[in-house]
């Protein structure tokens, strides 16, 4: 028992359940199991957060005669809602087990299982700031709990929505925002023109409401200095006030979040969270009020008014729609920060890239019943797969198949249907194509191409070889189902996704190969100088400029092996050093092709504070070459430069490269170099340079 009586009942404590914000003289408890509110005075709630012990006896020897009374009222209410608890009670493992018990969608356990999958590796701090009102409010242990499953250590900062400044009172600690604007207040004109039954007036609210909206990104935009904001659309609601027939009212709904969009369109770090997308998941009636109220608005809104939930609201529903919103932040986070990443898919071939056995007689890639090449659900792999490959992952086989025979029988068949896109074998780095154990040759696969087991995925349609693989490569993540849901769990995938996608990560399954027609020339050179002069490479050196900003920053998130301390620069703090000529970065190209902003050498006063080199470019030995012209262009190599080297995992390429270019050791992590004729001079007969002075940049 816990209610504050007669009854000795020992003492109680805020429940861990409970959010918190307070405004003025008023504190509002969220009670975010039960989705339950409650508005109380700060004297209250400061007295419960302070109290040695929260007991009748406590209210009686604290507060004065006259407010004993109210006090003990609101302690009897806080109670009954289920805000204060016995001190020894554990209802927080109680109400996540209670979640834990709830079935998920059918649809959902393979793209959960790859959410699961990104955890391996330790835990990552991250402070996101949230922005608006009612689900704002309800989020936070949604949050704790689903980010801490995903390897993720969060902390959360509120701010009630200004429209002028959005994120005014969020602190500068914050990794990534979530702003929802659609609050009541921005909401009312608009309900209250519809309610007028004159469409000019609507049209006149529509408006307004939209420059309100498009004005709102661009401030947040602004605000976020560089980081990644994630801005709500507006959920539409059902039912038009103006009749089933009604067009108008969907299509005003549809338009203000046309200008979220040709807002975000505008900018370079928002990106958008599409609440009706996340509904269509969970039964939206008992989440959103639109058909019990006037407004379309979440349930935790009336849940605010009635301090319990509402009788329509359906509370699995709205637990479900908050996993699914909190599961979307941090997969944007990703998509747009580039962590954890899969760099390579490894397919089989025979019943997962088509039908039947290559090797067997009569099989053919055209369907006769439905007119389509390769029926479903192989044409929609062969889709996913192209359109993954576009955004810079790379692909593979593993087959167990005769090597000459499928190549070109699958060749002639790609290039016969080639204006209805199978996809041919030349859109794949590498073919691991006979009959020894897949396990033993996808570690020699992924040796080869330089990726992580933990970086790669493996598709195959039978179970026995999945296990084979799974057992021979532990980190590989492996599809685990069905070959019709293939498609769905590579486009869904967290893991796939792409914020945005550089001229370099398109090039990058086309620069993989150029590196095997490098090393087939190193075979036939008499020597490494007599290789290097043959492939002609050419090196463009200086400073960055704030265009190259988001391929510097995806170079230095992606890259782990050729990386001098693995420091991770965003976006936010690598501007400022643009600006300052801190940042320089290398195009390179060469006889093969050009590989486009490969390296990037971030200095400070005191020397090199950062250098790295995508590992596609390591062949061509442009590492030293690369930090001479840095040094000696920037002024540098002069002033005894010192550089920075700790050992970190998988680091292995670049540790001996200051030693190499003429730097002494001064200390466990630091190099310096003591005199400018050290610094490594490259061959002018071997590398074609050309150099921009840091003034010409600026």
């Amino acid at each position: 028992m816990t209610r504050i009586d007669g009854t000795p009942t020992g003492p109680l404590r805020l429940s861990g359940l409970v959010a918190v914000h307070e405004q003025g003289d008023l504190v509002q408890l969220t009670h975010c199991g039960a989705l339950r509110r409650s508005l109380v005075p700060a004297a209250v709630y400061h007295w419960l957060r302070t109290a040695a012990s929260i007991t009748r006896a406590a209210v009686r020897d604290d507060w004065d005669e006259e407010s004993v009374p109210a006090v003990l009222s609101w302690l009897d209410r806080l109670s009954e809602a289920g805000m204060l608890v016995p001190g020894d009670a554990d209802e927080v493992a109680a109400h996540f087990e209670s979640l834990a018990a709830t079935p998920e969608p059918e649809a959902a356990p393979l793209v959960a299982l790859a959410r699961r999958r990104a955890t391996a590796a330790p835990p990552r701090a991250l402070h996101v700031g949230l922005a608006g009102r009612c689900t704002m409010q309800l989020l936070d242990l949604a949050i704790r709990a689903r980010w801490g499953a995903r390897g993720v250590s969060p902390t959360t900062s509120y701010s009630w929505l200004d429209t002028e400044s959005p994120f005014r009172d969020l602190p500068d600690t914050c990794d990534f925002f979530v702003l929802h604007m659609f609050v009541l207040r921005e909401l009312f004109p608009l309900f209250v023109a519809f309610e007028s039954g004159e469409r000019a007036e609507v049209d006149q609210e529509v408006q307004s409401l939209r420059e309100r909206v498009a004005g709102t990104v661009q401030r947040a935009s602004l605000a976020a200095r560089g980081r990644l904001c994630i801005v709500h659309t507006l959920s539409r609601a059902s039912v038009s006030p103006w009749g089933i027939a009604d067009v108008v009212y969907k299509r005003a709904l549809d338009a203000i979040n046309a200008a979220i969009y040709d807002a975000v369109d505008a900018t370079d770090n928002v990106l958008v969270l599409d609440e009706d997308e996340l509904l269509s998941q969970v039964e939206k009636r008992g989440v959103v009020d639109h058909l019990y109220t006037i407004y379309a608005h979440h349930g935790f809104a009336t849940a605010n008014f009635r301090n319990e939930m509402p009788p329509w609201g359906d509370a699995r529903a709205m637990d479900r729609f908050l996993t699914l919103t909190v599961d979307r932040y941090l997969d944007l986070f990703h998509a747009w920060s580039g962590l954890d990443r899969i760099k390579l898919i490894i397919v089989d071939l025979d019943n997962t890239l088509w039908p039947g056995v290559c090797g067997e007689e009569g099989f053919n890639w055209f369907d006769a019943d439905t007119g389509w090449v390769l029926h479903v659900p192989f044409s929609g792999i062969h889709q996913a797969l192209r359109l993954i490959a576009l955004r810079g992952v790379l692909l593979a086989t593993c087959s167990k198949n005769d090597r000459d025979h499928v190549l070109d029988d699958w060749r002639q068949r790609a290039e016969l249907y080639a204006e209805v896109g199978p996809l041919h074998p030349d859109q794949f780095v590498a073919h691991s194509i006979d009959w020894d154990t897949k396990g033993a040759r996808i570690r020699r696969l992924l040796e080869t191409l330089g990726v992580a087991a933990r970086d790669a995925l493996f598709v195959d349609d039978n179970p026995i070889e999945r296990a084979e693989v799974k057992h021979a490569v532990p980190d590989l993540e492996v599809f685990d189902g069905p070959m019709y849901a293939a498609r769905a769990f590579l486009l869904e995938h967290p893991r796939l996704q792409f914020a945005r996608v550089s001229d370099e990560a398109r090039m990058r399954a086309t620069s993989i190969k150029a590196g095997f027609e490098r090393e087939a020339l190193r075979e036939q050179s008499r020597s490494d100088q007599d290789f290097l002069r043959s492939l002609e490479v050419r090196l463009r050196v200086g400073p960055a400029e704030l265009d190259d900003i988001h391929r510097v920053a995806e170079l230095l998130a992606r890259t782990n092996q050729f990386n001098t301390t693995h420091e991770r620069l965003g976006r936010d703090a690598l501007e400022p050093l643009v600006r300052d000529g801190k940042v320089w970065v290398m195009h390179v190209a060469d006889r093969f092709m050009s590989y486009g902003l490969t390296g990037v050498v971030v200095l400070n006063d005191a020397g090199v504070r950062l250098f790295v080199m995508s590992c596609r470019a390591l062949g061509l030995r442009i590492e030293l070459p690369f930090i001479g012209a840095v040094l000696r262009a920037s002024g540098l190599a002069r002033r005894e430069p010192l550089a920075v080297l700790r050992e970190c995992p998988r680091n292995e390429p670049c540790r001996s490269v200051f030693q190499r270019a003429g730097f002494q050791r001064r200390d466990h992590d630091t190099w310096v170099l003591a005199q400018e004729s050290d610094l490594y001079r490259d061959d002018a007969g071997i590398y074609h340079m050309e150099l921009a002075a840091a003034e010409d940049a600026r």
